[in-house]
């Protein structure tokens, strides 16, 4: 499995929000950064949603995070199907996570 894919899934195995604010906020740029430009289908907007996530994060204002978090997941979920094989059920587990997460905050 990819190591970052590895290190978010470890991060997150206590649950989402049991994560420090300013790590999850390191991880999810991280994330952005891996993914842009990157050729992924849906790529700009999962880009453009994990930005929005960190800069709320960051700031503390955790208006819509759940709503975020959710599509974020269904995102990862469907990104799971093309991925290689050795990701893809850790994206599985980590949209799942998400996705789960997200819709706890809503």
């Amino acid at each position: 499995m990819n190591e970052q894919l590895q290190q978010t899934l470890d991060a997150a195995s206590g649950g989402l929000t049991s994560i420090d604010p300013t790590a999850a906020a390191s991880n999810v740029r991280n994330w952005a950064s891996t993914l842009q430009g990157a050729g992924v289908p849906g790529g700009d907007s999962l880009v453009s949603d994990l930005s929005t996530l960190a800069d709320r994060l960051e700031s503390g204002n955790l208006d819509g995070v759940g709503s975020l978090l959710a599509r974020i997941g269904q995102v990862t979920n469907s990104l799971a199907d093309s991925a290689p094989a050795e990701d893809s059920e850790g994206l599985r587990q980590l949209g799942q996570a998400l996705s789960q997460s997200g819709s706890q905050l809503q």
